[in-house]
């Protein structure tokens, strides 16, 4: 409520209650007549505490249903990575399957999404590597870009039906960049590879079979979905997998191959590639996998990694689900990674009233108490995974 507008009783006793102005005898009494209200207190109060509780992301007693060795929930590398930024975003989002609102406001001055011009370009590059490919050229490089345009063109005009510009001059700047990034895309390092046979978005599930089971040990298991942009076979049997990412560069590292699972995807993948032919190809070997951008705002054509390291990527997963299994989804306490907290669709309910205003901060004090949380002697057996995690 509004300070200056309070119609009623109801809104002076609220206008107190949000301020902190109400206290002691005055509090007992509208918390005594008022269950919702008390229980709401009472929320708030956990909330800052530095025990884990319920309302901080703690879930007892069921890792049979949200532990996906057990449940057998499909998991997708985005999911797990959700799981490894911010383990209350995966609950919120995974577990009590909350939808945050959808954004339908306009923007006049932008014809496409950040996600419809990625699903745009995926479908370019895709059709444009198919076409190539099965007319036997190869490599792919920049001296096919009148290739490159017509297929641009016409995928253009195909998605105008499903998402029509609201001006001509919109649609040529994003014509503009969209043709750029495809030029960008052909003198990547990784289009320079001779290949046997070029695969492309490539799903990990099968009609027949379903999910793919990957095997995290002799007794453990998951199954996954998801869909590969890109494989290429470099010589019989060895293989290179690539992700493209048509945004920027800035959370890609070379040194860091895991990140503490928030970049599992190339590892992730290269593994489930080699274990999906395992039975018909026992030799497949992913050599190589890693992220290529040929976004405009990227600084680096391409991060790449020796695809050698399936023992500690399938020890790190274990580590992700038992703290699934433990029911611990405490908020993201990585100061690195207060970005995602700005652009997060969960932040307002994240967020920790402050005296009456809210914190929209980079650093939430959601985060503040996480933090506080971890360094707490009587949380440390149930943090104890998301510490393991935090050493890849």
């Amino acid at each position: 409520p509004n300070s200056s507008v309070l119609l009623d009783e109801t809104d002076w006793w609220l206008d107190r209650l949000l301020k902190n102005q109400a206290s002691g005898e005055l509090l007992e009494l509208v918390r005594g007549q008022f269950a919702g209200i008390d229980a709401g207190l009472a929320a708030k109060q956990a909330r800052r505490s530095e025990e884990l509780s319920v309302y901080t992301g703690l879930v007892n007693g069921r890792p049979e249903e949200m532990d996906p060795r057990q449940s057998g929930q499909v998991m997708s590398a985005s999911r797990i990575e959700t799981l490894a930024k911010c383990p209350f975003k995966y609950y919120l989002q995974y577990v009590l399957d909350v939808k945050p609102p959808q954004d339908f406001e306009y923007d006049p001055a932008s014809w496409l999404t950040v996600l419809e011009r990625g699903k745009l370009l995926h479908s370019i590059f895709e059709r444009y590597m198919k076409e190539w490919s099965a007319a036997g050229h190869s490599p792919l490089h920049s001296e096919n870009i009148a290739w490159m345009e017509r297929i641009a063109a016409e995928e253009i005009e195909k998605f105008e039906q499903q998402v029509a510009p609201s001006s001509l001059l919109l649609r040529e700047l994003e014509i503009r960049e969209i043709l750029q990034v495809c030029r960008n895309f052909l003198q990547l390092p990784c289009n320079n590879n001779v290949v046997v046979q070029l695969h492309c978005e490539v799903a990990l599930a099968s009609e027949a079979a379903g999910p793919l089971v990957f095997p995290l040990d002799q007794e453990q298991s998951i199954r996954l979905q998801g869909s590969i942009d890109r494989i290429d076979e470099v010589e019989p049997g060895k293989y290179q997998i690539w992700d493209y990412k048509t945004g920027g560069d800035k959370d890609y590292e070379t040194c860091n191959y895991f990140k503490q699972g928030k970049h599992i995807q190339p590892a992730l993948y290269a593994a489930a590639w080699e274990e999906k032919n395992r039975i018909a190809d026992n030799s497949c070997e992913v050599t190589q996998c890693g992220y290529a951008f040929p976004g405009s705002k990227a600084r680096r054509e391409q991060v790449v990694w020796q695809a050698n390291r399936k023992a500690e990527l399938k020890s790190l997963l274990k580590h992700l689900f038992d703290l699934v299994a433990t029911g611990v989804f405490i908020p993201t306490p990585d100061k690195d990674n207060s970005y995602m907290c700005y652009n997060c669709d969960y932040c307002s309910v994240c967020a920790i009233d402050d005296g009456g205003h809210e914190v929209k901060s980079h650093h939430t004090a959601a985060i503040i108490i996480a933090k506080a949380q971890q360094k707490n002697p009587a949380n440390a057996e149930r943090l104890a995974p998301w510490k393991d995690v935090q050493l890849y």
